[in-house]
């Protein structure tokens, strides 16, 4: 597993992680997670890549929006719900679900991943990541 979530550019280690200033690309919080945005060398254009698809396009992938997930703990150990809507019904999985991954992406954030159902989500809302990171900052200006 550690393998394949390496090669979809993702990493299963915990280890010390980058400032978040410098470990987060300009807007890669709109992206759906597994997307990144590459730089094409030859010709100076930027192209998105899916990791987990191995599909890139010249087209930005539509924004990530960022639904109501929870994680919650019960008898049979944690899991994950997206509660109904009056648009679409709920979905419910554990973590130890074989159809479920989850990866952490190259900007170190952790997301849910399910092929099968075609289902991928943040555990934390990157805009609310980006809200942190630029607190903190403010933080350490101020201490410097």
């Amino acid at each position: 597993q550690q393998q394949q979530q390496q090669q979809q550019g993702g990493s299963c280690s915990s280890g010390g992680k980058a400032a978040p200033q410098q470990r987060r690309q300009a807007g890669s919080s709109r992206l759906p997670p597994g997307w990144r945005e590459v730089l094409d060398p030859a010709s100076g254009r930027t192209f998105y890549f899916d990791n987990e698809a191995e599909v890139a396009s010249w087209k930005m992938p539509k924004p990530y929006v960022h639904e109501a997930w929870m994680r919650r703990v019960g008898d049979r150990g944690a899991y994950w719900e997206l509660p109904s809507t009056p648009e679409k019904a709920g979905v419910s999985f554990f973590e130890d679900d074989t159809g479920w991954q989850r990866i952490e992406d190259r900007d170190g954030r952790i997301y849910w991943s399910s092929r099968i159902m075609r289902i991928r989500f943040f555990e934390v809302d990157p805009a609310e990541d980006e809200k942190k990171d630029e607190r903190e900052g403010i933080q350490l200006q101020m201490t410097a």
